[in-house]
């Protein structure tokens, strides 16, 4: 899912939270991780690609699915089962229960709208795929009618 989409499902959650619970805490912490979990995209590019910040390149490679391995670390099952458990064991502190439910609503959105084997968002199954791109995410990139920017002259073809 891209970046805006993230956002506005992430301040439609944050106003709902707020809305049902008068927590500043919790709905800003929801949306903080409802749109900042992506950041975990740039360990990917900067391994594929070396540490730069091209941010239009960034994006470029992410919606085209041009990379050859998938750590993601933060786009993890796994972490945001932590997270609940986490919540659960502190009593539900409104910063921790906000930034859980964050993290599962992006995880959601992701797992329906990105095409990932029905197992990619869970890092043992990128580990056991040994973070092949391919193993968690199958379906290649198909660019948009009129798109003919296949590469920029830097970035290495599409690795799905």
């Amino acid at each position: 899912m891209k970046g805006k989409h993230h956002l506005v499902v992430s301040i439609a959650g944050a106003a709902g939270i707020y809305t049902a619970s008068r927590s500043a805490p919790m709905s800003l912490s929801f949306l903080a991780f409802g749109v900042l979990l992506d950041l975990d995209h740039w360990i990917d590019y900067w391994i594929e690609y070396g540490a730069r910040l091209d941010v239009p390149h960034f994006f470029r490679a992410v919606s085209r699915k041009q990379f050859r391995r998938a750590f993601l670390f933060l786009h993890a099952w796994e972490g945001f089962l932590l997270s609940a458990l986490l919540a659960w064991w502190s009593g539900w502190p409104p910063l921790l229960s906000g930034a859980c439910l964050g993290w599962g609503s992006h995880l959601l959105c992701d797992q329906f709208s990105t095409k990932p084997s029905p197992w990619g968002y869970f890092l043992a199954w990128r580990i056991a795929g040994r973070f092949d791109y391919k193993h968690a995410f199958p379906v290649p990139y198909r660019p948009p009618p009129g798109d003919h920017d296949e590469s920029d002259g830097r970035s290495p073809p599409a690795c799905v």
